[in-house]
């Protein structure tokens, strides 16, 4: 989590698993009414074949006229509505879905999970905690009621309540549904690695810096020994401990896990990459800590390069590069160079962001 955390908690919170698990199935059979051919590519766009807000609209409004109380339909078209910030009609959305699986389903059924989380997210996205909480905890009740307490769905509530408790900083309510997410995975034969990492990240928010190590190299072993050394996840555990030892000056013990990264991310997304321009930005910033400059030199410029050209130069990635850069200069007491560079910076930096 830290300050990479922090940029990607939001994007982390989905719609339910069991429309992910069954909304391929229900895709190849929605029903699309029919119109005129369109000139445009088309394309699925929240859950329905369309090119764009307007047309997307159009078919989740005839599928719900077509079959109100659609899961599939109203999970989608509830997210649809939440992300442009169109909340009362969310709200309605899923308040219709609710009655009419109450009425048809019962009010055990697992459908209901589905507006249940639905409205957690939508009352996320306002900051109305409590009442997210509250249809989480009923969504982990029904599943726990339903499936039991080892099955994948309990395990998606669980991961879900545990998250909704971290992105408040409450880190010692989210660690216990960290770690039932850990045995639920353990008990269908598969060590979830994600949850071991969502725990560690708990436990360095706690600054319990030895738990922290503990599970982010389980979780590192984990992937290697299920994907390999040369998979994106494995990179993601690989900079969780690079970074921790950074933190506690374990420069030696991080070169390792950086080179890695750089490694793994160079050829899965090839060099003109944003996350590899990161990577390898991170690796020499850190051959800079050991004092080899003939090596991070290089590395610096190739970053400040690779962001220039993917992101442009007035961006704040390119500017922190440079910065870096001059910082680099500066040991060398190479003073013009680092005073140019870091005008130059200051200047990107003030674009980006403003004065203050």
């Amino acid at each position: 989590m830290g300050t990479i955390i922090k940029a990607t908690l939001l994007p982390r919170v989905f719609p339910p698993l069991l429309l992910v698990v069954l909304g391929f199935a229900a895709s190849l059979t929605f029903s699309v009414p029919h119109s005129q051919p369109s000139s445009k590519p088309r394309c699925f766009k929240y859950g329905v074949p369309a090119s764009n807000d307007f047309e997307a609209e159009k078919l989740y409004r005839a599928n719900l006229k077509a079959a109100p109380g659609d899961w599939y339909t109203t999970a989608w078209y509830g997210t649809f509505l939440t992300d442009r910030g169109r909340y009362a009609e969310a709200e309605q959305i899923y308040k219709d879905c609710i009655r009419l699986t109450e009425k048809s389903k019962g009010k055990d059924s697992l459908f209901l999970a589905i507006p249940m989380e639905g409205f957690a997210r939508l009352y996320q996205k306002q900051k109305r905690y409590g009442e997210a909480e509250a249809y989480l905890k009923d969504v982990l009740r029904l599943r726990l009621k339903v499936t039991g307490k080892d099955s994948l769905e309990t395990w998606e509530s669980m991961k879900y309540l545990g998250w909704h408790y971290y992105i408040q900083s409450r880190y010692l309510d989210a660690e216990p549904f960290f770690k039932e997410c850990v045995r639920i995975s353990s008990t269908r034969g598969a060590t979830d690695s994600a949850a071991l990492t969502d725990l560690g990240d708990c436990y360095l928010a706690e600054r319990r810096l030895k738990e922290t190590e503990s599970v982010y190299k389980e979780a590192l072993d984990t992937d290697q020994a299920k994907l390999g050394s040369n998979n994106a996840q494995t990179a993601i555990r690989m900079e969780k401990l690079a970074n921790l030892y950074e933190t506690q000056a374990r420069f030696r013990e991080a070169l390792p896990m950086r080179e890695g990264v750089l490694r793994i991310r160079k050829r899965i997304f090839g060099e003109w990459n944003a996350d590899t321009a990161k990577s390898i930005d991170r690796l020499a910033s850190l051959y800079l800590e050991f004092g080899r400059y003939a090596d991070a030199e290089p590395l610096y410029e190739e970053a400040i390069r690779i962001q220039t050209k993917v992101l442009g130069t007035e961006n704040e990635s390119t500017a922190s590069s440079m910065a870096n850069l001059a910082r680099l200069y500066v040991s060398q007491a190479r003073y013009s160079e680092a005073e140019s560079l870091m005008q130059a910076a200051l200047r990107i930096k003030k674009t980006v962001l403003g004065d203050d």
